[in-house]
C-alpha cells in the first residue's frame, strides 16, 4: 500500500517545498532528505510496517489518533477529578460526592474502551488480524509519540517520492551497508550526467547567443544592455506607425514630420530611461542621451517582419542568459555542499 499521493495532498506545503529543493539545489535536497530518512527509525519502520497490514491508511490513522482520539481521550480522563462531574454521577446514582470516586474510573474507563474499540473498528482493515496489537498503539501512545512518528513518516515518504519524480538518489542511512554502497555509486554516476549536460547546454548557450548578437548588426545585446521591456517599446512602435497612418500624405513624406512624431511618442519613455548624474558631463549626458534616442530609431525603422521576429528573438537571448545564470549558480551551489 503507498500512501504518497494522500500525503502529498494533506502535506501540500512540505510538498513544495522539497520538490523545491530538488529543482533548486540538488545536492541541498541530498542532504535534507538523507537526515529525513535518517530521522524515520528502523522502529518507526517497523511500527509503520504493521500498521499498514493492519489500517486502511497508514497517514489518516496517525492523523486521526493525534487530532481526534487523544485529545477525546484527554478531555475524558480530565473528568475524574472535575468536581462538577463529581456532583452530578453522585446525585444520580445515590451517593455521597466522597464515595463516588471509584464509579467515576469505572465511568471513565469503560469510555476510554468503548472509544479505542470504536476507533480501531472504524479504521482497521478488514483482512487484520491483530486488533489487540492495534488496541495497544492506541491506546499506548501519547499525543507527541503520534506527532513524531507522522512527521518521520510522512518527511521519509515525500522526500523518496520527489526524488523518484526528478530522478534523483538519495542514501537512507538506515538501508543496509551494501545498499548505501551502491546508491553512493548512482549519485557519483549522477553528477558526472549533470556535470556533462550542463557543459553541453553552457556550449550551446555560448553558441546561440553568438548567433543573436550578430542579427540586425548587434540590436539584441544592444537592447539587453539598457534593460528595457521590448514589449513596451514595441507598442511605442505601433502607437507611431497608428498616428503615422492618420497623417496626410504628404506629411508621411516629410522626414522632418515623421521625426517630431517620433519624438512625441517616445518623449516619456526617453525621460524615465535617462540616466540622471550630477557627476555628469554636459558631454556624456548628450552622448547618453544620443544613444537612447538612436536605439529607439533602429527598432522603429525595423521591417514588419524583423520586428515580428525580433521580440522572439529577444526572449530566446533572456531565457538563455537565465539558464547560464542558474547553471553558474548550481555549480556554486554543488561545490559548497560537497566541499
Amino acid at each position: 500500500m503507498n500512501n504518497s499521493h494522500l500525503i502529498e495532498s494533506r502535506e501540500t506545503s512540505r510538498h513544495q517545498e522539497i520538490t523545491d529543493s530538488a529543482i533548486t539545489n540538488i545536492e541541498l535536497f541530498r542532504q535534507q532528505g538523507k537526515a529525513a530518512l535518517g530521522l524515520y527509525s528502523k522502529h518507526e519502520r517497523k511500527i509503520t510496517a504493521q500498521l499498514y497490514k493492519d489500517v486502511v491508511d497508514v497517514y489518516d490513522f496517525l492523523d486521526m489518533l493525534e487530532t481526534q482520539l487523544i485529545p477525546l481521550r484527554a478531555t475524558l480522563n480530565s473528568k475524574r477529578t472535575n468536581e462538577a462531574f463529581k456532583k452530578a454521577l453522585a446525585k444520580h446514582t445515590l451517593q455521597h460526592p466522597n464515595e463516588v470516586q471509584p464509579a467515576i474510573d469505572l465511568v471513565i474507563d469503560y469510555s476510554d474502551n468503548f472509544h479505542i474499540d470504536t476507533f480501531v473498528r472504524n479504521n482497521a482493515s478488514l483482512t487484520t488480524f491483530h486488533t489487540e496489537w492495534l488496541k495497544e498503539f492506541v491506546a499506548t501512545k501519547t499525543i507527541e509519540d503520534v506527532a513524531t512518528l507522522k512527521k518521520h513518516y510522512s518527511d521519509a515518504t515525500l522526500f523518496k517520492t520527489v526524488a523518484m519524480t526528478h530522478a534523483i538518489t538519495i542514501i537512507d542511512p538506515n538501508s543496509s551497508p551494501l545498499r548505501q554502497s551502491l546508491d553512493a555509486f548512482k549519485i557519483r554516476r549522477e553528477r558526472r550526467s549533470t556535470v556533462s549536460y550542463e557543459n553541453k547546454r553552457m556550449r550551446i548557450i555560448s553558441s546561440r547567443r553568438s548567433e543573436l548578437n550578430k542579427l540586425n548588426d548587434g540590436l539584441i545585446p544592444a537592447i539587453a544592455s539598457f534593460n528595457w521591456n521590448l514589449v513596451e517599446v514595441l507598442a511605442l512602435r505601433q502607437e507611431y506607425e497608428k498616428k503615422l497612418s492618420a497623417l496626410p500624405v504628404d506629411d508621411v513624406l516629410d522626414d522632418k514630420r515623421r521625426l517630431e512624431l517620433f519624438d512625441t511618442v517616445t518623449e516619456k519613455f526617453k525621460q524615465k530611461h535617462t540616466k540622471h548624474s550630477v557627476t555628469a558631463s554636459l558631454e556624456s549626458a548628450r552622448q547618453s542621451s544620443a544613444n537612447l534616442d538612436t536605439l529607439l530609431l533602429r527598432i522603429f525603422d525595423l521591417t514588419v517582419a524583423q520586428k515580428n521576429r525580433l521580440l522572439a528573438d529577444f526572449k530566446e537571448y533572456r531565457d538563455l542568459g537565465e539558464e547560464e545564470v542558474a547553471i553558474t549558480q548550481a555549480r556554486a551551489q554543488r561545490k559548497n555542499k560537497l566541499k
